[in-house]
């Protein structure tokens, strides 16, 4: 009798795989922007639309006039681009460094910084950069009060930024989703049958799950370069420990007496995860008769030379039921799209459940010994 609930962990499993390729999505996606520069021009735009108006004794507008100071000019990536990130601090900073900047190069004047602020945003051209500023100037009566506003105005107006931008990126993002779907033949049918038919990778995919949950108690949110950084390890990961991919035909021998490590033996993972192929000869099987596991269960003495097949992956690639393998690229591709956090949180629940319904599992087993 198993000791833990095979509909459970078959449904861990899969979401954990889930989770995987949702991360890696995220990686991918991170690299595209960066690239494409794309969140570097909607924040400009976005600056533009809400400050593109005359500024006196400049030869810029004021939305470039902002960009110009160098609180945010030397955080550009490059010369001729813009930064992709810009925190209300530094947007309030720039702002009052602009309309600062400006009055100190007129006639000298007794007024305080706050009464040249009032000076030269009056004289700015009506339109709706005017109608901003001076929002920012009712209910204040300095420069701390109006940088205060200035910065909440832009949290919330970065905030509706962001959501529009994110509402753009869902037809991509989805397209990325089902091409690496597709690319690493994720097919999410299959995979499902795979762990529920396969009780040994079922268990080694749990644990994998209950250790990376337990190692990252919360979903972190990388930076841009760090998720970039990662995406090597990533997949390493997904082809190393997941049923996805594509198979090779190469053949390869492995030499009497050989000693070979558990944790890198890579035909034995292949062996555990094709033995329920019809694909997988009879003789191929046979042949991983001939590894001895050693006591330490760490290592594994080949008994007799041995070819086997080196493949990548798990899975042969679907000839005559390609369509339904299309239909499994298409639903990964939806789950990647969730994200990685939603996974990670439904991951975390399922774990917790599959934890409290265990003992249970345990009594009813013993329960059932002693009856005999």
């Amino acid at each position: 009798m198993e000791t833990s609930n095979p509909t459970l962990d078959t449904l861990i499993s899969v979401i954990f795989l889930i989770l995987m390729l949702s991360i890696f999505h995220s990686g991918i996606m991170e690299l595209i922007q960066t690239y494409t520069r794309r969140r570097n021009h909607t924040l400009k735009k976005a600056l533009d639309k809400a400050f593109k108006t005359p500024f006196s004794k400049s030869n810029f507008n004021l939305s470039e006039a902002i960009y110009q100071q160098p609180l945010i000019n030397n955080i550009k990536p490059e010369e001729r681009s813009f930064p992709a990130y810009i925190s209300s601090e530094i947007f309030s900073e720039a702002l009052l460094g602009v309309f600062i900047q400006n009055a100190q190069t007129g006639e000298e004047s007794a007024k305080s910084e706050y009464d040249l602020l009032k000076d030269e945003i009056n004289k700015l051209e009506e339109g709706d950069a005017k109608q901003i500023l001076v929002g920012f100037l009712l209910g204040t009566s300095n420069m701390a009060d109006f940088k205060t506003k200035a910065s909440k105005w832009f949290d919330l107006y970065m905030e509706r930024i962001g959501s529009q931008y994110k509402r753009k990126l869902v037809p991509i993002s989805f397209i990325v989703s089902l091409v690496i779907a597709g690319a690493i033949n994720a097919d999410l049918i299959y995979i499902a049958k795979f762990y529920w038919i396969n009780a040994n990778e079922r268990n080694s995919t749990v644990q994998l799950a209950q250790q990376y949950v337990t190692e990252n108690p919360q979903q972190t949110s990388l930076n841009e370069t760090e998720q970039i950084n990662n995406l090597k390890n990533q997949y390493h990961y997904l082809q190393n420990h997941f049923p996805i991919g594509w198979t090779s035909d190469s053949i390869e021998v492995v030499k009497k007496d050989t000693l070979l490590s558990k944790d890198s033996i890579q035909q034995i993972r292949i062996y555990n995860k094709l033995k329920t192929s019809s694909d997988t000869s009879a003789s191929f099987k046979n042949d991983f008769k001939n590894y001895l596991p050693l006591k330490s269960d760490t290592s594994y003495l080949v008994k007799s030379s041995v070819k086997y097949k080196k493949t990548k992956v798990a899975l042969n690639p679907p000839k005559n039921n390609l369509f339904i393998a299309f239909i499994g690229w298409l639903l990964a591709a939806a789950a990647i799209s969730v994200g990685s956090e939603n996974w990670f949180n439904i991951l975390s629940k399922l774990l917790q459940l599959r934890t409290s319904l265990k003992p249970s599992i345990l009594s009813d087993e013993k329960k059932e010994k002693s009856s005999k």
